[in-house]
């Protein structure tokens, strides 16, 4: 996804299973273009977003299944080992270390 919401950028939804059918409840811009990952905290409180196109990550509250505003957001620099190819930060994946 390239834009959302008339905005250059991506985004992340979320949803709720009712009758046997995914029914839409949020969704939200995340940081840049290209969201290809997300991952939720043990809590189920908190949701984190990579965005591979933009080299960023974006995290959201949780509440009732519904998504807030983005709260933090990080844009990466720098580039792959291969410069020519890999020009720029590409976020792949996000996760949460439990403690």
């Amino acid at each position: 996804m390239d834009s959302f919401n008339g905005k250059p950028t991506g985004a992340v939804a979320s949803y709720r299973v009712a009758n046997g059918e995914l029914q839409p409840l949020s969704a939200q811009n995340s940081a840049s273009k290209g969201t290809c990952h997300v991952a939720v905290d043990r809590t189920g409180r908190v949701l984190l977003a990579a965005d591979y196109g933009g080299g960023s990550a974006t995290s959201f509250l949780l509440t009732d299944g519904r998504l807030s505003a983005a709260m933090w957001t990080e844009h990466y620099t720098g580039h792959g080992p291969n410069a020519s190819r890999q020009q720029s930060a590409h976020a792949h994946f996000c996760f949460v270390l439990a403690r």
